[in-house]
């Protein structure tokens, strides 16, 4: 659900979501998703690199 509203105003990090969860790029409408605890109870998710990589500074 997340993913899906914030791919509006960041299209590649809901992409990023929806591909971590396993979600088919085509079924991710909101409006056929606008209620929680979808996602299949045991689906595996495999760790993923970070969505928001920290900045590192001197």
């Amino acid at each position: 659900m997340i993913g899906l509203l914030v791919t509006p105003f960041m299209p590649e990090t809901g992409a990023n979501i929806g591909k971590i969860l396993g979600v088919d790029p085509a079924d991710q409408l909101l409006e056929e998703h606008d209620s929680w605890g979808l996602l299949k109870p045991g689906t595996i998710i495999e760790k993923a690199a970070p969505l928001f990589p920290r900045i590192e500074t001197e």
